[in-house]
């Protein structure tokens, strides 16, 4: 077994709030949140990101139509993706 780490993560607690719109993003600065998780359904993910980036907040979010500006985002923690289905109405 390794003792290495597998990947270096932010040097800073992450305290995050799930799928909140862009117009609140100031607030959840103001209250202490540092991250923002998900980009809310119907949001444009490249204008939500640019919100979260004005108001210093990291992101985990799905991927931009820019991934040169998802490369370059220093905000940007990782990508999300989508959960497998829970398949749950199927009948054995």
């Amino acid at each position: 077994m390794s003792a290495q780490a597998t990947a270096a993560g932010p040097k800073f607690f992450v305290l995050g709030v799930w799928q909140q719109p862009a117009s609140l993003m100031g607030t959840w600065a103001a209250r202490g949140i540092n991250t923002m998780v998900a980009t809310p359904q119907g949001q444009d993910v490249l204008t939500w990101a640019k919100a979260a980036d004005a108001a210093g907040l990291y992101q985990i979010r799905t991927a931009s139509s820019d991934l040169s500006f998802d490369i370059g985002d220093p905000h940007l923690l990782a990508w999300s993706t989508q959960d497998e289905p829970s398949d749950t109405k199927t009948t054995l």
